[in-house]
Formats: C-alpha cells, sequence, structure tokens
C-alpha cells in the first residue's frame, strides 16, 4: 500500500511517496536521501529532533516502514551530517538539551554487553511461589495473591531474604516502562522511545550558549549542575564476589605473612549467574595478578598513571582474555599481626571506623570509570561498572576475613567531575572547594582543567539520637559510607578451578623471581624439555597455570596476534586456551599442536642453553669457593665447634635479628636482607 509523508529538512520541506509500506526502513532513509540529495540522513518523529526513528546506524533497518505506524500525509523532520548540513545562522542557537560531557556512542543501543545480561533478559525474572496451604483457598489450577509469582524487585521479598541491594536486572526490570515490559527485554528497547537508564553526570556544560564566558571562567544556571542528595544506592551491578578455591587468596596473602607488608592485586575470572539473588550475578575470581609496587608495612604505592603500568595491565588483559577471563576488580590487603603470636589480626574496618578509606574509595571510583558497564538501555551506552573492589583484613574475631565493595553510581559521578577529595580522617570524603575570580586572559596551568568554579550544593540525610531524620549539607565533609554498595563474598563448597597445576609457578613481581632458571627446573619437573615430548596429563597440569602463561608472554618469543582480524590461532592463543581447558581431553591435541610451533621450538632451546650456562658458572664459582671454605674449615676447625655454615643465618643490618639462611627478608622488621 502506498503511502504519502512529508519531510522537513534545514534545506527545506518535500512530499515523498512511498510505494509500499512493507519496504524496510533503509528503503525509506534512501528515498528521502536522493530526494534531498543529501548523505548520512536522520529521521525524527518531532520538531525538537529528540525521537530518533532511524539513521545510518540503526540497529533496525530491516524492520518494515509499518512500524512506526505512519499515516498519510504524516510530517517527518530530516537532519543530515555535519558535514552536509547548511550553517543558517552565525548566531548561535540556544539548547535546552540535558548536557553530558560522557563521551557516548552515536547510537547507544548499539552498544555491546556482556554476555550474561543479553542470557539474564531472556528470562522472567519472577520468583515463583508455591500453593500456601495456610493461606490459598483454591484449587491447584489457580492462583491468589499469597501464591502468584513476585517480581524481583519486590520490596517485602527482598527484606525477608535480607538483600539489602537488588540485582542490576532487577532494578532495570523495575524502571522500564509497561510498553517496553509487553514488548520483552530480549528484543532490545522499543524503536523511537525513551531509555530507562541514566548515569547521573555533575560536570559543568563545556558548550553553554547562555551568553557568557567558555567554562570555566563563566557559569549560569543552565549549565551549572544541580544539587546532589546523597542516598544509598538501592541496586548492585554485581552481588557476590566468589574465589574458586582457597588456594588463590592463601598463596595472595603469603606476601604479607613473609614480609608484613601490604599487598595490591587484580582479580581475574568470569562473571556467572547468581541464584541467591533474583536475577543475580557473581564474580568468579580464577586468579590474582600483581602488579609492579612498592610495599610497606602501613600501605603500598602503585604508580597508576604511568605508561609502564598502564602497558603492564594492557598485555595481562591480553592474557586473560585467551584464558577466557577478564579483568574483575582488586584486592588490597589493609592487615596488622596483634601481637599474640596466634596468628590474630587486629580488627580495624567496622562501622565505628570505617570499611572503605577515601583514598580507596576514589581509587575503585576510577577504576569503574574505566572499566565501565556497557549498556543499551542506557543514552550514554554504559551505566555503572560490575568492577569489586575486595579488601583482606581482621574481623570481629581477629581472623583474617574479606569484604567485597563497589562505590555508587553517584560516587563515581562525583569522582570523575572532580567534586571530593579525601580529607586526613579515612571515613570522611572532603567536598572540593571551588575556584573562584579565574582570568581568562591568564593562563592558569596548576588548575586542572575540569575544576568547577561552581560547586554544586551536595546534602546527605542521617538520623540524630532522637530517631529524626536530617538534612545536612555534606560541606566541608561528608562520610564515605553514602557512597558504598556492599556484596557478599564466599567460596565454592566443592571446588573446581580453572587452572589446574599443583605445582603452581612462581608469582610475579616478588621476592621468588621469575627467571629462566626458574623456568627450567619448572619445565624439568613436568617433563616438559626435550625432543619429541609425549603429552601426558602431568605435563597439561603444569601448563594449567595463569603466571606461567603471564611470564611467557612477556619474553616475547612466542608469537602473538598482530590483528584482531586475524582467524588462526597464535601460540599465546593456544596456551592460553591450554592453561584454562575444562580436562586433558581437551588440552592433549592443544599440546600437541603447540609443541610442534617453530617459535614453541625456539623458546625450549633458549631455556635449555641459558641453564647450561647457568651451570657452567655455577660448576666455575663452586669450584673455586670450594677450595676457599677447604681452608676456611682447616684454619678455624678447632673455633668452629661444628657448627654447619650453610645454616648460620645472618643478622639484619635495621634491627639485628639473626633470620635463617633460606629467607632474604627479616622475619622481625621485614626488610630485606641486602639493603
Amino acid at each position: 500500500m502506498a503511502l504519502l509523508i512529508r519531510v522537513r529538512s534545514p534545506v527545506g520541506t518535500q512530499r515523498f511517496t512511498i510505494p509500499d509500506s512493507s519496504l524496510p526502513l533503509s528503503k525509506l532513509l534512501e528515498i528521502i536521501s536522493e530526494g534531498f540529495s543529501k548523505a548520512n540522513t536522520s529521521l525524527y518523529s518531532d520538531p525538537a529532533m529528540r525521537n530518533l526513528i532511524a539513521n545510518s546506524d540503526s540497529y533496525d533497518l530491516l524492520n518494515p516502514i509499518s512500524c512506526l505506524n505512519l499515516k498519510n500525509g504524516d510530517m517527518l523532520y530530516a537532519k543530515f551530517s555535519e558535514a552536509d548540513s547548511i550553517t543558517l545562522s552565525a548566531d548561535p542557537i540556544p539548547s535546552t538539551s540535558t548536557h553530558s560531557n560522557k563521551s557516548s556512542p552515536s547510537n547507544p543501543r548499539k552498544a555491546v554487553q556482556d554476555p550474561i545480561f543479553y542470557e539474564l533478559e531472556k528470562t522472567s525474572g519472577s520468583i515463583e511461589r508455591k500453593f500456601d496451604p495456610q493461606f490459598c483457598k483454591h484449587n491447584s489450577n489457580s492462583m491468589c495473591e499469597y501464591c502468584m509469582p513476585l517480581e524481583p524487585y519486590d520490596p517485602e521479598y527482598l527484606k525477608s531474604h535480607k538483600i539489602k541491594h537488588m540485582s542490576y536486572e532487577s532494578y532495570l526490570r523495575k524502571s522500564i516502562s509497561n510498553d517496553q515490559r509487553e514488548y520483552g527485554l530480549s528484543s532490545g528497547p522499543i524503536p523511537n522511545s525513551v531509555l530507562p537508564l541514566e548515569e547521573p553526570d555533575f560536570s559543568a556544560n563545556k558548550n553553554c550558549t547562555g551568553g557568557h564566558l567558555p567554562w570555566p571562567h563563566g557559569v549560569c544556571t543552565k549549565c551549572q549542575p544541580g544539587a546532589i542528595t546523597l542516598q544509598q544506592q538501592e541496586f548492585r551491578m554485581t552481588d557476590h564476589l566468589e574465589f574458586s578455591e582457597g588456594q588463590i587468596v592463601d598463596r595472595y596473602l603469603s606476601w604479607w605473612r613473609e614480609t608484613g607488608t601490604q599487598r595490591f592485586g587484580l582479580m581475574y575470572g568470569r562473571y556467572e549467574k547468581y541464584t541467591e539473588v533474583p536475577l543475580g550475578i557473581k564474580a568468579v575470581v580464577e586468579a590474582i595478578y600483581e602488579p609492579v609496587q612498592d610495599n610497606m608495612p602501613d600501605g603500598l604505592i602503585v604508580h597508576l598513571d604511568s605508561a609502564a603500568f598502564q602497558d603492564e595491565i594492557s598485555k595481562i588483559n591480553l592474557v586473560a582474555k585467551t584464558c577466557k577471563m577478564e579483568l574483575l576488580g582488586m584486592i588490597i590487603t589493609d592487615l596488622t599481626d596483634d601481637g599474640t603470636g596466634t596468628g590474630k589480626v587486629e580488627y580495624k574496618r567496622h562501622k565505628d571506623t570505617y570499611f572503605l578509606t577515601n583514598l580507596e574509595t576514589r581509587l575503585a571510583s576510577r577504576f569503574q570509570n574505566q572499566f565501565y558497564n556497557a549498556s543499551i538501555w542506557s543514552e550514554s551506552g554504559r551505566f555503572g561498572s560490575k568492577f569489586v573492589t575486595a579488601i583482606v583484613s581482621g574481623n570481629e574475631d581477629n581472623d583474617i576475613d574479606i569484604s567485597a565493595w563497589q562505590i555508587s553510581n553517584t560516587g563515581v559521578a562525583l569522582e570523575t567531575s572532580n567534586l571530593i577529595v579525601a580529607s586526613s580522617e579515612p571515613s570522611l570524603m572532603m567536598v572540593r572547594q571551588p575556584k573562584t575570580n579565574l582570568d581568562p586572559s591568564k593562563s592558569e596551568p596548576n588548575i586542572p582543567s575540569n575544576v568547577l568554579p561552581y560547586v554544586p550544593e551536595i546534602l546527605y540525610k542521617y538520623k540524630d539520637e532522637y530517631g529524626a531524620s536530617i538534612l545536612k549539607t555534606a560541606k566541608p565533609f561528608f562520610p564515605v559510607e553514602y557512597l558504598l554498595v556492599s556484596l557478599t563474598h564466599g567460596f565454592p563448597s566443592v571446588p573446581n578451578p580453572l587452572f589446574k597445576t599443583k605445582h603452581p609457578f612462581n608469582i610475579e613481581n616478588r621476592q621468588s623471581s621469575q627467571s629462566m632458571e626458574v623456568l627450567y627446573k619448572h619445565f624439568k619437573n613436568f617433563g616438559i624439555l626435550g625432543e619429541n615430548v609425549d603429552v601426558t596429563e602431568n605435563i597439561a597440569a603444569g601448563l594449567s597455570d595463569f603466571h606461567l602463561t603471564c611470564y611467557l608472554s612477556n619474553l616475547g618469543i612466542l608469537e602473538n596476534k598482530t590483528k584482531e582480524s586475524d582467524q588462526s590461532d597464535s601460540d599465546l592463543d593456544l596456551l592460553g586456551q591450554i592453561s584454562s581447558a575444562e580436562s586433558y581431553s581437551v588440552s592433549s591435541a592443544l599440546i600437541t599442536k603447540l609443541f610442534k610451533s617453530p617459535d614453541w621450538m625456539t623458546l625450549i632451546a633458549v631455556i635449555s642453553n641459558h641453564s647450561q650456562d647457568s651451570n657452567a658458572l655455577r660448576t666455575d664459582i663452586g669450584s673455586t669457593s670450594a677450595r676457599n671454605e677447604e681452608i676456611f674449615i682447616s684454619d678455624s676447625e678447632d673455633q668452629s665447634d661444628g657448627m654447619d655454615l650453610e645454616d648460620s643465618g645472618w643478622d639484619c643490618t635495621h634491627c639485628t635479628f639473626r633470620n635463617p639462611s633460606s629467607v632474604e627478608w627479616c622475619e622481625i622488621c621485614g626488610l630485606p636482607r641486602y639493603d
């Protein structure tokens, strides 16, 4: 059926005849573009051009024109790309749209979400209830208010099951419209509909046309952010943190047990469904990578902004991808021995002190902003973050325990808008003081580019000693817990770790170094060295190690993909698949293929040659030292009194404590032997 429509554009209005409404939307765009002799046409249903119908980036261009429910004579509005547009006036046109400085894709509906969200959106999410013989007065084929399914965000259900924060998918179902509910989540957003989610943005509008000097030298009510009220976030992006086995945490904590200093790590793993919370997800940790850092008994230093750190993490993220893992979050120790000698630690983090310090909160906010969650339900193409922050500290029983946290979307927006700074009190966050009297004629290099000359009003509620709710300004300080979202954590009852090795390779950036000599011993123990090696389960177990895979990747010998479009598996891809294989039957064929690789043979040759050179050097040094030792023993035989020279130990130059020769760091003060 033919259809006559009108289209208004910056270059005029035209009428178009559509031969058949069953044609796809792409044909409609083609007809209009040819009529105006323009490319990259975008169609809208309103003159303000807020409700997009279709453009060249739309994912639904194959849908028929009839889905727009157009009638004869309807008016549509066209806009062309910036390169094809005509400048109508030199004067700026005032804008009333909501400002946002965050980068967003041209079409947020084409954002690539995490696969687990696509899987959850296909389910109803309803909480099934059984027939209640006490209240239900009907037969088994009927349903009443006491047995009908509940929505996953039902407040009474969450309260009765002690679920403090609903899951992200439950929050999404609570936020969508009734039309979208009927349309279904698995089909994506309804075309031309208003998307239900929106990230907070407290930054000033850099492109305001209010007739004042450009920001930050001028500000008005149109471009300044509104007042902010802090309150507990009702949902969380990740519901549970699970370590696939306890050995992962034990190896991570061995650093503190050996040195007495704190440690920072990055958690890698995958996301899975979490059935204890309606439509919940959990982060399953399979490995902890420990980047380069400076460690102290009361803290640590990680150079996050350095190019070396960013390059290191980028490489490890690629290795994790070959192992079917991704970055889940960070883990930090805050442990202090209580001095009783019973293995107990101090209980420092609780409701009367703090759960997360202000510095840790800002750090977590930066990571969450960097590793955001892509979403097709937000205009910016992103919403929140699944990144988790885990703290290892003492609990009320003075035992080592883990707590898991996320920062609320409001907290991340405050950090990215540069509105908060850390105070000297760990439990309090300070609101940044506004910069005033900025002279636009002078360059001020010491002022960050995103410092606001106007800081919006920030408020928070609390209850006084009489139980009354009080609204208080957050300036100059407010409690950090207003920005926190708590997660549960635990271990599986039946561990099934991704990496199967029972004799793991040394952890990176530790005292027990990763070196060619250590790699030679590791390969020799598992029978990997030599020619024509037979693939065995022992070899498969020896290669199933994330830290070993990372070290081999950093050597630069094994081939890596030069382009994402490469279809064939590189040596590092094979190594990652081998280390993360579910069983020996899966990995055996991959190992055979890897061992035939020229680069793998080169690696084995390099390791073997390095070992031979090391043995020759050790033999030469050993023969010389043996002769010296004979002379020393014969000269001091009467004074030695039978003492074993190898186990005589060493005296710490800092605290004078005598340590056994097997350790390189003092067992008392935690400082290195050679310093």
